[in-house]
C-alpha cells in the first residue's frame, strides 16, 4: 500500500502449495538497498529456505521478484530452534535470533543471537543474554516464555535490544563484543518471579529502534483475557545506554508498530480500527530531554 494515499500497490509473495509458493513466511525485520533497489529478507521455515525479495522490481513488474533463494536448514543445525529475527549486516553476514525452544514441560533452551554467513549458513559467532535456564513446575506461564522478548536491531547492526515481555527489563546486547547490559524499571520483579507461583505480568509488547533511540510499548499489567482488547497506549523512549528519557502517551491503543527513519515517524495499527496511524516523532519528542 501507498502509506500517503492508501492506494494498494500490489500483492506479492503468495503462500500456499502451488508452484513457487511456500507454506509460510517469517515476519520482516529489516529493509536494505542494493544498487538503488529496496530489498528485504524472507525466511520460509517449512521449506528451510531464505529469500532476498526485491521490492522495487516487484512493484515495477507487478510480480514477485526474488533476487536469490538460499537453502537455510535450521532443524538439525539448531536442535529444533527456528530462526526468527533476521538482519543483513553486510553483503554476506547475517544476524539472526534463535527463540527459546521447549526441551520438556519444565525447561526450555535459552534464546540466542548468531552471526552466520548468508550464502552457506555457516555459524561465525553466537551470543546469549542469559547464563542458565529456569525450571519451575508452578509458574503460570510456559518455560519458553520466561525469557521471551520483542527485539530490534540498531540500524548499523552493532547492537540489539531485547524488550522483555514478562519482566520490566531491557537487555542491550553488543553484537561486536558479546557484552550485555540489563536495565530494569525500579520496583518491578526480577527473575525470581519465574521461580514462584505468582501471577506474571506483561510489560513490553512491541519495540522499534533507530540509531539514537529505542521505542517500546509498555503495558505493566497482568495479561489480558482471551477475548479482551487491552488499551496499550504508552511508549517508553530509551537511549542506547539504557536511560529512560521520555514517555509518550498516544490517543489510540497500539497493536503493531514500525519505525520510518526517513520521515522520523512511528507507524502504528489499532486493534479496533482498520486505519494505519502515525506519530511524528519531531512533534512528540521533547528537545530539552536531549532527544
Amino acid at each position: 500500500f501507498n502509506i500517503d494515499t492508501g492506494k494498494e500497490i500490489g500483492t506479492f509473495c503468495y503462500r500456499g502449495s502451488g508452484p513457487g509458493e511456500v507454506a509460510a513466511l517469517g515476519p520482516i525485520f529489516h529493509f536494505f538497498k542494493e544498487k538503488g533497489d529496496l530489498k528485504t529478507l524472507l525466511f520460509a521455515p517449512n521449506e528451510e529456505k531464505l529469500f532476498i525479495w526485491n521490492i522495487t522490481q516487484s512493484i515495477k513488474r507487478d510480480t514477485t521478484v526474488m533476487d536469490k533463494q538460499i537453502s537455510y536448514p535450521w532443524r538439525e543445525e539448531n536442535g529444533g530452534a527456528p530462526y526468527y529475527l533476521m538482519f543483513l549486516k553486510d553483503e554476506n553476514t547475517l544476524i539472526t535470533e534463535l527463540q527459546s525452544f521447549p526441551l520438556n514441560d519444565k525447561e526450555a533452551t535459552l534464546p540466542a543471537y548468531q552471526k552466520r554467513t548468508l550464502d552457506t549458513n555457516k555459524l561465525l559467532k553466537s551470543f546469549s543474554s542469559y547464563k542458565k535456564s529456569i525450571r519451575n513446575d508452578e509458574a503460570s506461564i510456559l518455560p519458553e516464555s520466561f525469557f521471551y522478548s520483542n527485539d530490534a536491531i540498531k540500524p548499523d547492526g552493532t547492537k540489539v535490544v531485547q524488550a522483555m515481555v514478562h519482566l520490566a527489563q531491557l537487555n542491550i546486547l553488543d553484537l561486536e563484543t558479546g557484552h550485555v547490559s540489563g536495565y530494569r524499571l525500579e520496583g518491578e520483579p526480577d527473575f525470581s518471579v519465574f521461580k514462584s507461583d505468582e501471577k506474571i505480568k506483561s510489560y513490553f509488547t512491541r519495540v522499534q529502534a533507530d540509531d539514537n533511540y529505542i521505542y517500546a510499548v509498555y503495558w505493566g499489567k497482568e495479561r489480558w483475557e482471551r477475548f479482551e482488547t487491552p488499551h496499550m497506549n504508552i511508549i517508553h523512549v530509551y537511549d542506547w545506554d539504557g536511560n529512560l528519557v521520555q514517555k509518550i502517551e498516544t490517543d489510540y491503543s497500539i497493536g503493531q508498530m514500525w519505525i520510518d527513519p526517513i520521515r522520523n515517524r512511528l507507524y502504528v495499527t489499532n486493534p479496533q480500527i482498520d486505519d494505519v496511524l502515525y506519530l511524528d516523532l519531531d512533534d512528540f519528542l521533547v528537545p530539552n530531554t536531549g532527544l
